[in-house]
């Protein structure tokens, strides 16, 4: 999966840029006959850990990575691991990033796929 490559990226690169980098276990764990709906599904479980981290980080009297967690019981043993991974990935190695994920396309060009992630507005409240 490519994101742009640019020197001088726009925030909005550098966002799509950190959060490829961030989803790479995910996509990697996909494969490479990953069909487009599966990689979603996959960039899902991204950015939902990835905007869970940053909601406890605004306010702390929350606990959304738990509540994440027990909203999924009946899921294999290893997508739990997998989100516990990705919420360790954002706390420690992507935690001066600090934009939500409000939305995310993929699309398909020249047999590669691209991520293009856009930012939430600015929460009224200070990370």
């Amino acid at each position: 999966m490519k994101t742009d490559q640019n020197r001088g990226a726009s925030p909005r690169q550098e966002l799509s840029r950190a959060f490829r980098e961030y989803a790479l276990p995910l996509l990697e764990f996909a494969g490479p006959a990953v069909t487009k709906p599966e990689l979603q599904q996959f960039l899902q479980l991204a950015a939902l850990a990835w905007n869970a981290v940053l909601e406890d980080k605004l306010d702390r009297r929350k606990d959304t990575v738990a509540e994440m967690t027990r909203m999924a019981p009946g899921r294999p043993r290893r997508l739990k691991n997998l989100l516990a991974m990705m919420v360790a990935r954002k706390q420690i190695d992507f935690a001066e990033e600090q934009r939500f994920i409000q939305h995310f396309t993929v699309t398909r060009q020249r047999g590669q796929w691209r991520l293009h992630a856009e930012p939430a507005p600015a929460p009224a409240g200070k990370i």
